[in-house]
């Protein structure tokens, strides 16, 4: 049986990044494969740091 293997890339500050490759996500009862991901390279977390401290102070902000 035939079924497409769905690719999920990196999501990065609202927008999607393939990254530097890809890893497939194999399911660990039979080993066959369920879908691939984008693999982060160095610029992709470099993106997501700089992402995360420009948003910092308005989550911290939030209620507890």
């Amino acid at each position: 049986m035939l079924t497409e293997i769905r690719h999920y890339p990196l999501p990065i500050a609202g927008r999607s990044s393939e990254g530097t490759g890809r890893e497939m996500v194999t399911n660990p009862y039979d080993g066959s494969t369920v879908a691939s991901i984008a693999v982060a390279g160095h610029d992709d977390m470099e993106r997501a740091i700089a992402a995360a401290v420009e948003v910092f102070p308005s989550f911290s902000r939030w209620p507890r």
